[in-house]
C-alpha cells in the first residue's frame, strides 16, 4: 500500500517540480519532509489523496478531463478538498468542474452498485460518530492540527473552537476566492488550495500535512526565479520543519503550532500569487 500509494504521490511531486521549472532533490521532498515519515508509520491513506488533488489541481488548465478524474476520485477524502471547488468555481473552470462532478457521480454509483444503497444511510452514520469523536477528543487534539483542535487543545469550550474554525475556513476561503477571480487559474491558485486545505477543516491530521509539499515546491520556485523576502524563506522553513515537533510540542506542553505554520505559509502563497506576475501554464 505505501509502496504503491508513495510512487503516486512522488509522480505528482515530481510532476509539479517540472511544472514550476525547478531543480529540487526530490528525495529531500520525501525522505527529509516530516509528513512523509509521519504517514509511512501510520500506514495512512494521505500519499493517495495528496496525490489525487495535487495532481489534478495541476492539470486543471491543461487537462480538464485527467483532474476532475483525479479530483472527483479524491472525494475518497472529501474534508481535505473542501477549498477545491471554490478556486475551480472563482477561476471558471467550468471543463474540469464537469469532470470531477461526473466522476464523483460514478464513483458513488459504483459504491451503490458494490455495497447496496444501504451503505450511504450506514456513512452518514459513521459521519456522525466522526463528528462525535472530533468533539469528544477521542482522536486526540495533539495529533490533529486544524484550528479547531487547537482552540480544543488550549481549553477552550467546543462553541468556541468552533467559531474558531469558522472563522478561519471562512477566511482562507475568502482570500482564495479573491485571488482566483483576480487571477484565473493557474500554479499559484493551486498552490494556495493546497496551502489552505488543511486550514478549512476541522477533522485533519498531521500525516495530511503532505499536501504542504506542492506550495512548498511552487513557492521556492518563484523565490528562487525571481527573488524572495526573508518572511518567505521563513514561511517556507516553517512550514517544512514544524510537523517534525509539533506533535511531540503539543502532547509535551499543550500548545499547537500547525495551525500559525499553515496559516503564514498560505498568506505568503496568497500574496506572492497576486501580484501581477505570469503564472506558467503546466504542460505535464
Amino acid at each position: 500500500w505505501l509502496l504503491i500509494t508513495g510512487g503516486a504521490y512522488l509522480a505528482a511531486v515530481r510532476a509539479w517540480l517540472r511544472a514550476c521549472s525547478v531543480e529540487l532533490p526530490l528525495w529531500l521532498l520525501f525522505a527529509g519532509f516530516p509528513p512523509v515519515l509521519i504517514t509511512i508509520t501510520h500506514g495512512q491513506s494521505s500519499f493517495l489523496v495528496a496525490a489525487l488533488i495535487g495532481g489534478g489541481l495541476l492539470l486543471a488548465r491543461r487537462n480538464p478531463l485527467a483532474a476532475g478524474v483525479l479530483l472527483g476520485l479524491a472525494t475518497i477524502k472529501p474534508q481535505l478538498g473542501v477549498l477545491v471547488p471554490i478556486a475551480l468555481l472563482a477561476s471558471r473552470e467550468w471543463r474540469t468542474i464537469t469532470f470531477a462532478g461526473l466522476t464523483t457521480l460514478a464513483l458513488a454509483a459504483l459504491a451503490a452498485l458494490a455495497f447496496e444503497t444501504d451503505v450511504w444511510a450506514l456513512w452518514l452514520e459513521a459521519s456522525g460518530r466522526a463528528q462525535g469523536a472530533l468533539v469528544g477528543g477521542d482522536v486526540g487534539y495533539a495529533k490533529m492540527v486544524s484550528p479547531f483542535a487547537a482552540a480544543m487543545l488550549l481549553g477552550a469550550p467546543s462553541g468556541v473552537a468552533w467559531a474558531v474554525q469558522a472563522g478561519a475556513t471562512l477566511a482562507v476561503a475568502g482570500a482564495l476566492a479573491w485571488l482566483a477571480l483576480g487571477r484565473g487559474w493557474g500554479l499559484g491558485v493551486a498552490a494556495a488550495t493546497l496551502a489552505g486545505s488543511t486550514l478549512a477543516t476541522p477533522f485533519v491530521l498531521d500525516y495530511d500535512l503532505v499536501l504542504l509539499a506542492f506550495p512548498l515546491v511552487w513557492l521556492t520556485a518563484e523565490g528562487l526565479r525571481s527573488g524572495w523576502r526573508d518572511w518567505e524563506k521563513l514561511a517556507v522553513a516553517v512550514a517544512f520543519a514544524a510537523p517534525l515537533i509539533a506533535r511531540p510540542l503539543a502532547i509535551s506542553t499543550g500548545v499547537p503550532i500547525i495551525p500559525l505554520a499553515v496559516g503564514l505559509l498560505f498568506a505568503v502563497v496568497v500574496r506572492r500569487a497576486a501580484r501581477p506576475t505570469i503564472d506558467p501554464t503546466p504542460d505535464t
